[in-house]
């Protein structure tokens, strides 16, 4: 952690901006160890989040002053779309009424949560700004289809590097973390699975690193469809490696969700996959609402479920036992919560926990209310609802493949609480391409002339014929032949 502030000041003084940004976020999240922090007074707890997240702001705040790179950058530091501004100013208001609205001490025989201060409702507020920092991020520096194709690339050359290390714990078990940072980040016995390992390198769970392989299966097949006949085969080779270790790190939901979401960007077209990214976003902002109007097909899925793994039903279950007592606990102050403090679990007269948290929508639910789960969701989903929205916008395949792994990482957040600064980064990108206008589909040469890169500088041969002054039709005078005319362009190919 001491290190990663050097890598990210030579990302950013070496790369681009979009470059040094999905590196300096994606690796951090990947590499840095997990379940350790150092908390300081006032700010968040420093750990593998917040750290790159501070130091990606330093950065291209360091950029942005400096005029560095500005045909990246979108003008200032808050979101221009009036949905999102009002999305930010809920969730930042609804953290003060939670506050104010249970200032009660909470007594389960002999254990006592206590009422919420003033200083609580500040200290959320920080909590709910540091994790909207990639947020942020994303939507000034990833707005267009430059920074969405960048985004796109980096999170399939990170899931080959981290194929490695996920393929050695499948075989030695999940050691890693151990052997590297000196201690096991979760418990072990929940990552045996069919007769084998569950792989967790330095992450906080096997499932977020089965969620991280789907998200690069769906990227890698959505990048071989739009690949010119030349390169197809390569690309092919890479989804189906990415998609072969994705199998083998033993996370189910994961890949249904890959295997869902995989057909769609293979089969469909282009406003197909739109709608279906946009009807997912839906589903999962009006979902708390389904699932207390008994909408939502559970036992359905449970009966599939069992019908592939008893073992993976019997989990699902406990899932959706606790879910209940949970979104029961949540009714009871619907509108803003019961904030920190455990105060949204359920615990009984002798003081036991008889709950367990795994869902991000029911963790927002229960802490903020519907204002928290509206303001935290609007901000994930919004960006593709509007999009979808839009029927006469012009959106490039990088934008509709980048919406659609957002919208397979929203189905997850439902049974696991998943939430990553690689979700708020994909949300920002996406929330950010509101604010440009339509973007025509270039080809892939297009593309690679377009995208980021290092500058040249070339000279031109002087035509004494041509006047550049207005009316002027007589040779500029020169002491040489030759005159060097500066000439600032974008270089096609990467160096």
């Amino acid at each position: 952690m001491m290190l990663w502030p050097v890598v990210t000041i030579i990302l950013f003084n070496k790369y681009s901006a979009p470059f040094a940004l999905s590196v300096t976020l994606l690796g951090g999240y990947l590499l840095l160890p997990s379940a350790i922090s150092l908390d300081l007074p006032v700010v968040p707890p420093l750990d593998k989040s917040t750290i790159p997240a501070f130091l990606a702001l330093i950065c291209t705040w360091g950029v942005a002053r400096s005029h560095k790179q500005t045909r990246f950058m979108r003008p200032g530091w808050i979101p221009r779309h009036p949905i999102i501004i009002v999305l930010l100013a809920l969730l930042i208001l609804g953290n003060f009424a939670t506050a104010f609205t249970n200032r009660d001490m909470l007594v389960f025989g002999p254990v006592r949560l206590p009422a919420l201060r003033p200083y609580d409702a500040f200290s959320m507020v920080l909590g709910s700004l540091t994790a909207l920092i990639p947020f942020l991020l994303g939507r000034k520096v990833l707005a267009g289809s430059e920074g969405h194709t960048v985004l796109l690339k980096a999170l399939i050359v990170s899931a080959l590097c981290y194929s490695v290390l996920a393929l050695y714990e499948v075989r030695m078990s999940p050691q890693l973390n151990m052997q590297l940072y000196g201690f096991f980040q979760h418990s072990f016995a929940q990552h045996i699975r069919a007769g084998g390992y569950r792989p967790m390198v330095f992450l906080n769970h096997g499932l977020e690193v089965g969620l991280f392989f789907a998200l690069s299966v769906i990227a890698a097949f959505g990048v071989y469809k739009i690949a010119p006949a030349a390169d197809k085969s390569k690309r092919l080779f890479i989804a189906l490696w990415l998609f072969v270790v994705l199998f083998l790190a033993k996370s189910l939901g994961a890949f249904v969700i890959t295997l869902v979401i995989g057909f769609v960007v293979v089969a469909l077209k282009s406003r197909g996959q739109v709608i279906l990214a946009g009807l997912i976003a839906m589903s999962v902002l009006t979902y708390p609402l389904l699932r207390s109007a008994d909408v939502v097909p559970v036992q359905k899925i449970l009966s599939l479920a069992e019908s592939i793994s008893p073992d993976r039903a019997q989990s699902f279950e406990f899932r959706i036992d606790n879910e209940d007592i949970l979104l029961d606990r949540a009714k009871e102050r619907t509108l803003f919560g019961w904030g920190g403090y455990n105060r949204n679990r359920v615990i009984n007269e002798q003081g036991k926990d008889l709950s367990v948290t795994d869902g991000s929508w029911i963790i927002a639910l229960g802490i903020g209310g519907l204002f928290r789960y509206l303001a935290e969701f609007g901000l994930l989903c919004g960006g593709i609802l509007l999009l979808a929205l839009r029927r006469k916008t012009a959106l490039h395949p990088a934008t509709i493949l980048l919406m659609l792994c957002l919208a397979a990482n929203l189905i997850d957040l439902l049974p696991n609480s998943s939430l990553s600064p690689l979700t708020w980064l994909m949300a920002g990108a996406i929330a950010g391409r509101l604010e440009l206008k339509s973007e025509k589909a270039p080809s892939e040469a297009d593309e690679l002339a377009n995208a980021p890169g290092p500058t040249k500088i070339r000279y031109t041969r002087f035509n004494p014929k041509l006047d550049p002054r207005p009316g002027g039709d007589r040779p500029i005078p020169s002491r040489d032949k030759y005159t060097r005319a500066r000439k600032i362009d974008i270089d096609a190919t990467r160096t």
